[in-house]
């Protein structure tokens, strides 16, 4: 006997299938074109780093074996870690080169119109391959979020070393902080933990009057958080009002900012991950700071991930024209001129919501939005 729960979940499988069916009507027609549009993707990602690599090595070869006991395995060491940068930056250009070539190819063959006298729609022509672009997006994500992050922080820290040998790990720590404190306002070049202890590093601190306007200036080597009280060493302290130079060796300091609050304050946020972005936004909206910077590199790691699945659409019209020569290097062309002009408006964007100009949400997903409107509205004017 056929239960409720049975009969449900066979609705729901059928369902499914129904769908399945309506958006890839053949299975081997799917895995043809899937398989093309992946080994061009492949290849295309491939060619991108080799080159792009190589480049970058012969700019940064000098500097690198300039460095005390430099041998080849500071430059293995420097493709290690820059690799996965350009793996990530260039996934999504790879995606549209893939699906140009990719849609030129099946065009030039008439493979396109064997698909089309069979019945398929150019939707379901191109839903192979933004199927795998989808794959490839979660991929990217995963990649990005445990993988380049940390490549580039290793990177960033060596070349702040000069490419030495015997630099290690990147410490946990913070650079160009600005912080306010009641009527302080505190400048500092980094702040690192050690443990229970917290170091803010070339210190500048502006006191103001109850009037809101600047009567000291101090200026100190270095802070010293000891668990539980702060130190201010090798100070030099200006007074607005008596025109008195002061100095001392030490000096205890209140300053109310929470240690979580320094650190949540990520001044590179491509170097840092996705658990680590979300921890200091809620952090900073806990406190009631501004952190609109922090949002926009968190929503835009999700959309770059995404504008993969969105470059098959881009190159959709390459497919359906005229299999000349002059014209299909000309779609091709164009193809490759409107998915850089997304990356193009993206970049605008970002930096428009790292300004704090318009919403973090709108910076990081409104290129993504429209490129998909109008890689939609492309395959809709073609069937």
């Amino acid at each position: 006997m056929t239960t409720p729960s049975a009969i449900k979940r066979d609705t729901v499988g059928g369902r499914l299938r129904r769908l399945r069916r309506r958006t890839i009507p053949s299975r081997a027609l799917a895995h043809y074109v899937a398989r093309a549009y992946l080994s061009r993707f492949a290849l295309m990602l491939v060619v991108l780093v080799v080159i792009l690599q190589m480049l970058d090595m012969l700019n940064r070869s000098d500097d690198i074996m300039a460095a005390d006991g430099a041998t080849r395995a500071s430059l293995i060491r420097y493709i290690l870690w820059r690799s996965p940068e350009l793996i990530s930056q260039f996934t999504p250009f790879a995606a549209l080169l893939g699906g140009l070539f990719t849609l030129s190819s099946l065009n030039v063959h008439s493979e396109v119109t064997i698909m089309r006298a069979s019945g398929l729609s150019p939707g379901q022509i191109i839903a192979p391959m933004v199927g795998v672009s989808l794959i490839i997006s979660a991929a990217h994500a995963v990649f990005h979020d445990q993988v380049t992050v940390k490549a580039s922080a290793r990177l960033a820290y060596w070349q702040s070393q000069d490419y030495s040998l015997s630099t290690g790990l990147p410490p946990e720590g913070r650079q160009d902080l600005w912080f306010q404190d009641d009527r302080q306002i505190v400048e500092a070049r980094t702040a690192t933990r050690m443990g229970g202890q917290v170091l803010l590093d070339d210190l500048y601190i502006y006191e103001r009057g109850t009037d809101g306007l600047l009567n000291r200036s101090m200026a100190a080597e270095f802070a010293l958080f000891d668990g539980s009280v702060w130190t201010l060493y090798n100070i030099r302290r200006f007074d607005l009002d008596a025109h008195d130079m002061l100095s001392a060796e030490t000096e205890p300091w209140t300053f109310g900012v929470p240690i979580d609050h320094i650190f949540a304050q990520i001044d590179r946020p491509e170097q840092a991950d996705i658990a680590s972005l979300n921890l200091a936004i809620g952090i900073l909206d806990a406190a009631g700071l501004e952190n609109f910077t922090l949002k926009t590199s968190l929503y835009h790691r999700f959309a770059l991930a995404l504008s993969s699945a969105t470059m098959p659409l881009l190159a959709a019209f390459v497919a359906f024209g005229l299999p000349r020569g002059g014209a299909r290097i000309g779609r091709v062309i164009l193809g490759m001129a409107l998915g850089f002009s997304f990356f193009v408006l993206d970049n605008y964007m970002v930096a428009m919501g790292t300004m704090g100009v318009i919403p973090p949400l709108l910076s990081a997903y409104g290129s993504l939005l429209l490129y998909g409107l109008i890689g939609t509205s492309i395959l809709i004017r073609l069937d």
